[in-house]
């Protein structure tokens, strides 16, 4: 049976020792980080004493994707974008530049995010690799921990959540603007800065120090979601499967509701390919735990719920022909609609209110300073 408990583990709870008494910056209004970990070589104003920042920052964990890639450590990418496929080696692969360069309070940058990162997927490939080259099934309770933690920080870290992030964050700022302010306060912005009347004027994105905060409030909670699900482990002896830039896949119980989202709690299942020819599956809540025998439908199942849910590339082993087998979903520039849904909105109160968008003027109406005359 599974505990009942969560284990004292969580990322900045003093799992590692007074390593995790963090520093927690700000940046125009926004946490830092509190997962920075204390080491001799950094300051906690950012600044390294020795060590050359990393600017080549991984969304999806290196150790992970060796699991997918050949003796050479490559990997084949396939764009959704582009459609087009090429080999890649695994130090490339979901790679983006400063994509956790956080600003401290003093303007400058740290890469020790990178560090922190690195202090959970340690011990998650250890366990990984233990489940899969040494059958240990089932897990230890610290093995367990180990994979929830770096599950939930696989699921929070990516370039898909951050332009989650952004473009909920965006639309609600403009919301606020088009639906909450007064005329008065219309006519001030119409004078002092009339481009946030014009909601595709601009665009409201969310920073590393915003991610990081994110991650920070919600890994625990994630983590501990994901351990207190009945896990299986499916094994394949012909299939093969991929991953992506988005891994943790959330698929949809058999009864659950064509208008409903797919979140944490509501799951059926949450899937996530651990390697080439394995896949853990985290089912029903304190069910037990089992191993299943995997199958050509299940191995199509998974490679394409993957490319589903893909920003914008899944990986596989050069050798295997994923493509061949799924189909591929067109690309999409965001991954949420909630931007047209307010666009809308503002656009229905703008009506109601008799404000109209101006043709000659940034704003929301006409009249004198681009607003509707009382």
């Amino acid at each position: 049976m599974m505990p009942t408990t969560r284990p004292p583990a969580a990322l900045g709870t003093g799992r590692q020792p007074a390593a995790r008494a963090a520093a927690i910056g700000h940046c125009d209004g926004a946490c830092a980080v509190a997962l920075i970990p204390y080491s001799p070589t950094r300051q906690l104003s950012g600044e390294k004493m020795s060590a050359k920042k990393k600017r080549k920052h991984h969304t999806v964990s290196r150790f992970y994707l060796k699991r997918f890639a050949n003796d050479r450590e490559i990997i084949q990418r396939f764009s959704l974008k582009d459609l087009k496929s090429h080999p890649i080696s695994i130090n490339a692969a979901s790679v983006h530049r400063d994509f956790y360069m956080l600003k401290l309070e003093d303007g400058s940058d740290t890469d020790i995010l990178e560090d922190a990162f690195g202090e959970l997927e340690g011990p998650a490939a250890k366990a990984i690799r233990q489940i899969i080259e040494c059958d240990n099934w089932p897990p230890t309770e610290e093995q367990r921990w180990a994979i929830s933690e770096w599950v939930a920080l696989q699921h929070l870290r990516t370039e898909k959540q951050r332009k989650w992030m952004s473009e909920l964050a965006d639309a609600l700022v403009k919301a606020q603007i088009g639906l909450s302010i007064s005329k008065e306060q219309q006519k001030e912005l119409a004078e002092s800065a009339p481009s946030l009347l014009d909601p595709s004027s601009y665009e409201v994105t969310v920073t590393a120090n915003h991610h990081a905060e994110h991650i920070q409030r919600l890994l625990a909670r994630t983590a501990n979601t994901f351990f207190h699900r009945a896990w299986k482990i499916m094994k394949f002896k012909r299939k093969t499967l991929a991953t992506g830039d988005a891994p943790v896949l959330l698929l949809p119980a058999p009864n659950h509701p064509p208008y409903m989202g797919i979140g944490l709690l509501n799951a059926g299942e949450v899937v996530v390919p651990l390697a080439r020819k394995a896949a853990l599956i985290m089912g029903e809540f304190e069910g037990p735990d089992d191993t299943l025998p995997g199958s050509t439908m299940a191995s199509k199942i998974i490679n394409q719920a993957m490319i589903n849910n893909a920003r914008d590339a899944i990986f596989f082993h050069p050798d295997d022909k994923i493509i061949e087998t799924i189909e591929v979903p067109p690309y999409e520039e965001t991954e949420t609609d909630i931007g047209e849904q307010m666009k809308e909105l503002i656009e229905a109160f703008a009506k109601k209110e008799k404000l109209t968008p101006s043709d000659n003027k940034p704003g929301l109406a006409t009249g004198e300073g681009g607003v509707a005359a009382p």
